[in-house]
């Protein structure tokens, strides 16, 4: 596995073999920060990252190589952070980069999310486990994260479905195919005036 932009372009990301870890494939962070950047936001820079079910951390890292600022990694597997800590490490990211050991969940229903924002909320569950739907009540009912012009991916098997007429405070954008994957694009819903 390679970062696909930014300064750290082809850089590789350790990511062992053999393992229940199913990180993001080269061709479809591509794919996705190309939406990201053609449709959300073509500047980086300014922005805040937050990596839901990190892995090994091919998302945020991908994403501070492209200019984000900060990204918050949070995961639950010992063993999954010990090989996020040594990508950061080798890339020479530690400074740009927080790791949260926790469940998702227990951490999107915790008092430290209080008063946070991100612009860019990225979430790998695993698959077919009903975590985008689950995700999806979460930050509807709670509110949480996402700034106002911020944009939350969700990435799931290309068979997830998703009903977009029980949203209240989000709004499906898009969503996108690539092979196995699909990427699912949400916002918060702009108040009318």
């Amino acid at each position: 596995m390679r970062i696909t932009g930014g300064d750290l372009k082809k850089k590789r990301l350790f990511c062992p073999k053999g393992l229940k870890i199913r990180p993001t494939t080269d061709k479809v962070r591509e794919a996705l920060f190309q939406i990201i950047s053609a449709n959300f936001f073509d500047d980086f820079s300014e922005l805040v990252a937050l990596d839901l079910f990190s892995g090994t951390g091919a998302l945020g890292i991908e994403a501070i190589s492209r200019g984000v600022t900060h990204c918050v990694f949070v995961e639950k597997s010992s063993l999954s952070i010990k090989y996020l800590k040594r990508n950061l490490r080798d890339l020479g990211l530690i400074s740009k980069a927080k790791i949260i050991k926790k469940d998702t969940y227990k951490y999107l229903n915790s008092t430290e999310v209080s008063g946070l924002t991100y612009d860019l909320i990225f979430c790998d569950p695993p698959y077919e486990k009903g975590h985008l739907q689950r995700l999806i009540n979460v930050f509807e009912e709670k509110n949480v994260l996402l700034s106002a012009k911020g944009v939350l991916i969700v990435e799931e098997r290309k068979s997830a479905l998703f009903n977009n007429e029980q949203l209240k405070l989000l709004e499906l954008v898009m969503v996108k195919r690539y092979g196995d994957t699909k990427l699912f694009f949400f916002r918060k819903r702009q108040k009318s005036l």
